[in-house]
């Protein structure tokens, strides 16, 4: 026989709600099309796509009603993830224990289920779901405990981690010290009879998760203690030492599989997480920084690609083989070491082959070097590289015209500003527009000046930055050729 269970009546809530909020914007264009009597063929198709895109979500939603969150049956136990819609499933067998956590869901508290699967070595396989999600916890909860017993203390000792003796008689970590007698820190001492469970917060990529002791205090109330984790031999010894003393306590199964996990694994493991943090970081900027320098001026390009083409691959794999840890396969450190790694280097070299591939953006690129480094020679000399290359590009072009006016060479500045304005009017912004009447006006072309004023105003009526800009920067002319009695 199988025992299934919906979806509670708050999650009901929350998707029906998900559903009728996804449906409101086709309903409310249908209403006023109905209203108004117009059906042309192109308002049509419109509707067709969006139906598509909606009735999609909306489909899974109705699914997701209609299925079972949990089933229990004679051969195991299966959980379909709300939203996820996932399903995670495992005969009696498969399961090595389950324990019970506080979280909050949706800000409200909540207990976490977390059923331990049996796998090799470091790797921890878990089923969780949250009780809040799912009708009838208390009977789920009460199912379970038959098929899956807790684990005795005895039971967790068997494991080798455990097996091994801390050979200490007292541990210290941080601000506690672990002792015969029980746990000691911050002005505070609990006997090992006082621990009532100790849980592990599991799935942590890189390193260890916290560990939570729950234990009763002088007047009987629950408390916890948070010990914050760190890749190091000190806190493997504290966890193994605490286990092996609170022998009274429910003790969450996941923790045992993560002593089992090597200090020097969780450190290659956070390495590479880094690594691939790192990854993600240059897949946004780099593309970003091509672009800047490719000879087709903001236009998208195969170039711009590169990067993230070439780390697909690369971080693909490391993410498998860091998750790989949460589905039962512990996979060497030095291949996601080695993956994590790629990820980063095959995208470095995507902008060396961008710049043996594009010259001209090599060359510019340099220039910029030596604009920022004060170096106006070498500035002049990269940037006259590039247009030879590309004679017209107007990135160039302007920042050669900002290459002569901060030597105060405003002639031959203005005369690429000039250049860089004929090409495409509305290629820069109001900052960079300003530039030019501003060139003018350090030269004393006050008239000049003010007729390029009014002339970037007039190509450019509709944006009222450039409006407001231009107009301060005109007021400005007015102001200084006045100065100067040459009104």
């Amino acid at each position: 026989m199988v025992h299934k269970y919906y979806l509670s009546p708050l999650m009901k809530g929350i998707l029906i709600f998900t559903l009728v909020m996804m449906s409101l914007p086709l309903l409310v264009i249908l209403l006023l099309l109905l209203v108004a009597g117009v059906f042309h063929m192109p308002i049509v198709m419109i509707l067709l796509v969006m139906a598509i895109f909606i009735g999609a979500p909306v489909a899974a939603v109705i699914w997701r009603l209609g299925t079972p969150a949990v089933e229990i049956s004679e051969t195991g136990f299966k959980v379909s993830i709300p939203f996820l819609y996932k399903r995670n499933s495992a005969t009696w067998d498969e399961i090595e224990g389950m324990t019970f956590g506080n979280i909050r869901t949706f800000l409200m508290p909540d207990k976490q289920l977390k059923i331990l699967l049996k796998s090799e070595g470091a790797a921890t396989k878990e089923i969780i779901l949250s009780l809040k999600a799912v009708e009838k916890s208390d009977e789920i909860v009460a199912k379970l405990r038959e098929r899956i017993p807790e684990l005795s203390h005895q039971d967790l000792m068997q494991s080798k981690v455990l097996q091994q003796p801390v050979g200490k008689s007292e541990v210290k970590y941080r601000k506690w010290t672990l002792t015969e007698r029980g746990i000691t820190g911050s002005s505070m001492l609990l006997s090992w009879n006082d621990v009532k469970a100790v849980s592990y917060s599991g799935l942590v990529i890189g390193g260890y998760g916290a560990t939570t002791i729950t234990y009763n205090n002088a007047k009987g109330k629950e408390k916890s203690l948070i010990i914050k984790p760190k890749i190091s031999p000190d806190y493997h010894d504290f966890i193994r030492y605490l286990i092996q003393h609170a022998s009274h306590a429910s003790i969450d199964p996941g923790l045992i599989k993560a002593l089992e996990y090597s200090p020097d694994d969780a450190r290659a493991d956070m390495t590479a997480t880094l690594l691939l943090i790192f990854a993600v970081l240059l897949v946004i900027i780099l593309p970003l920084y091509i672009g800047a320098y490719s000879p087709s001026e903001g236009k998208p390009t195969l170039y711009v690609f590169m990067p993230f083409l070439l780390a697909l691959l690369p971080m693909g794999l490391t993410i498998k083989l860091l998750v790989g840890r949460f589905r039962g396969k512990a996979e060497p450190a030095s291949k996601k070491l080695l993956w994590s790694a790629l990820s980063n280097a095959v995208q470095v070299l995507a902008v060396v082959l961008f710049f043996i591939l594009s010259p001209f953006s090599a060359y510019y690129a340099l220039g910029d070097v030596c604009m920022k480094t004060s170096n106006s020679m070498g500035a002049k000399y990269w940037y006259s590289r590039a247009l030879e290359m590309v004679p017209d590009n107007i990135d160039v072009t302007f920042d050669m015209g900002i290459l002569f006016r901060e030597k105060k060479e405003y002639e031959t500045a203005f005369g690429y500003f000039e250049k860089a304005y004929t090409k495409n009017p509305k290629y820069f912004g109001p900052l960079g527009l300003e530039l030019i009447p501003d060139t003018l006006l350090k030269m004393g072309r006050y008239d000049d000046s003010l007729m390029w004023c009014d002339k970037i105003m007039e190509a450019d009526r509709r944006n009222r930055y450039v409006q407001e800009i231009l107009g301060k920067k005109r007021d400005e002319v007015m102001a200084e050729k006045t100065r100067n009695g040459s009104l």
